[in-house]
This record gives structure tokens, sequence and C-alpha cells, in this order.
């Protein structure tokens, strides 16, 4: 929620960016504008919403001055451990942090279907991670320029992403047949871990639902202890 104020010091963007994320774009501002202090019109229509584009391109640039950081929630415009806390506390930025898919609420996002489960601290921020594809999947890594296997740790054949570790991947077919979990609210074409988790929660009782976080948390933990010398799924 900080934004840059430009020139005469006005905050210069509105406090959204509607673009979704792009993963494999390692671009700083600065890419962005000529040696001559002009923007880069051509990069920044190939990047952004027409919407976005236009608010940018509308900034007026001096490259004789320092960019400042403002923070939009207090009238001095500096940053305040307090007022952050108060926003997070609030909600009011749940959405921001970037990630590839975007959030399927496509705004301000309630996560208390995550915080209110009975289950083990660590298993409720793994599914926040997950939801906001924070975790550090190969295909992530290798989206962020990491130099790693991008293949399955247990089958070798498909994408090492999060949903193929939880439900894709075959050998993770037959925990969830294990599981008690009815194999239909997972068997379903998902391309996105916060849908996912989300559709558990409207679909399964209160029991299964934590059953169902445990049993994600475990299959990422055993996905990752796979990295450090056990060869496959036992």
């Amino acid at each position: 929620m900080s934004k840059y104020g430009l020139t005469d010091g006005s905050p210069c963007l509105s406090r959204m960016i509607t673009t979704p994320n792009n993963m494999n774009l390692q671009a700083s501002v600065n890419e962005l504008i000529t040696s001559a202090g002009s923007w880069k019109v051509e990069v920044v229509r190939g990047m952004f919403r027409d919407e976005d584009v236009n608010a940018i391109l509308a900034i007026p640039l001096d490259m004789g001055r320092t960019d400042l950081l403002w923070w939009h929630f207090e009238q001095h415009s500096r940053h305040l451990v307090r007022s952050g806390y108060r926003i997070l506390k609030q909600g009011l930025v749940a959405g921001d942090v970037s990630t590839n898919q975007g959030s399927a609420s496509g705004g301000l996002v309630n996560w208390n279907f995550i915080w209110k489960v009975v289950v083990p601290p660590k298993v409720r921020l793994f599914i926040w991670r997950a939801c906001r594809n924070l975790l550090p999947t190969s295909f992530n890594l290798q989206c962020r320029g990491g130099l790693v296997e991008g293949a399955c740790p247990w089958c070798g054949i498909g994408r090492d992403d999060l949903l193929h570790t939880l439900i894709y991947c075959h050998f993770t077919h037959f925990v969830w047949a294990l599981s008690n979990v009815p194999w239909e609210t997972t068997a379903c074409l998902y391309d996105d871990p916060e849908v996912w988790f989300r559709s558990l929660h409207r679909n399964l009782d209160r029991s299964l639902f934590c059953r169902a976080f445990i049993i994600c948390w475990l299959l990422w933990w055993r996905a990752t202890s796979c990295y450090l010398g056990t060869p496959r799924f036992q």
C-alpha cells in the first residue's frame, strides 16, 4: 500500500494495479524508462492492462530528483508499524501480495476459513501460503530464475507445482483414497490452490475439512523431503 510520489511529491498512482502479476517479469521501474528520461511506451503497453498503461504514462518523469515512497494510510505519508498492523487486522490489504494467478475473490479476501480451522498453526500458515502461491515449489523457483528441476519428485512426470503435489500426482491419489475425504471434492479440475481450498471448505464438514488440511500439509512436507534424499513416496 506504499506508492511513489514523483516530481511535485504528490502520490501519482491509484492504490491498486489491476494487471495480474506475471511471475516471469523480472523488471524494475528503471527498465521502463529510457536514458533520455521518457517512458518506453511499447514496453509498458506490453506489460500492463490499458487502464494501468494510461496511469503509468501519465506520470511525469523528472530524472533530476529522487523518488519518494508514500504510505497511503497516514496523513504524514510515513509508514508506521502500528498503522500497518491496524490495516492488516482490518483485512484491507489481504489481497495485495501478488501471485501469478491472483485471488479467487478478485479483491479483498476473507481468510477466516483458514485461521479458524482447529489445526496446528504451522498447517494454517502452510494453507495460507499455498493460497497466495508463496510456497517454493520447483515450478515457482524456476519462474523466479532458480536452477532447479521442474518435474514432480514422486512420479517424475508431472510439473512440480502445488496442485500436482496435492491432488493430481497419481501417488497422492492413494493417500486421498485412504483418507475418508470424499474423492469428488479433490477429483475436479482446478488451476488455483485458493479456489480448491475454498471448494473444500464449502463441501466438507468441519472434521473432514481439518483432515484435508492436515493431509495437504503432510503431502507437502513429504514432497519437500524428497529433495533431501528420500527419492520416492513411501
